[in-house]
């Protein structure tokens, strides 16, 4: 087959999906509109507050350098274990329960004052990228 038949035939298949998905859209309007208030209601009462709340709280971490302290009875595992910088580890443990935006916030402001380099900042930022368990287990749920 050629590249132009090839693509034509794709064209119709997105637009017959497009059709089908569009009439299914005007017989479940009513299903749909109560999925998306739920989603919103969701995003406003649960998902919005607590990011809010460890964004705030790991600024306040990293602005008195608490994050160092935090790190310190975790020592021998982020060494040994881990093999990254002690004080890192709390950056890595708030993020594993804040989930993403929170830990990328975190590297980045790190970041900014010069405490990490570049490359430290891109390794950590590959296990500081995650959903936290409440969005999991509300995704799961």
């Amino acid at each position: 087959m050629s590249e132009k038949v090839k693509n034509a035939a794709r064209f119709c298949i997105v637009l017959l999906l497009s059709f089908f998905l569009g009439i299914a859209m005007i017989f479940y309007t009513r299903e749909i509109c109560l999925g998306m208030a739920s989603a919103i209601l969701n995003c406003l009462t649960v998902i919005i507050p607590s990011l809010y709340g460890f964004m705030a709280l790991s600024g306040f971490l990293i602005r008195t350098n608490f994050y160092i302290y935090l790190s310190a009875p975790f020592s021998f595992a982020s060494r040994y274990i881990f093999r990254i910088k002690p004080e890192l580890f709390s950056v890595f443990l708030i993020s594993l329960f804040a989930g993403y935006p929170v830990g990328a916030k975190l590297l980045y402001e790190l970041l900014e004052e010069n405490k990490i380099t570049q490359k430290e900042a891109e390794t950590m930022l590959c296990f500081c990228y995650a959903g936290s368990p409440t969005f999991i287990a509300g995704l799961a749920g």
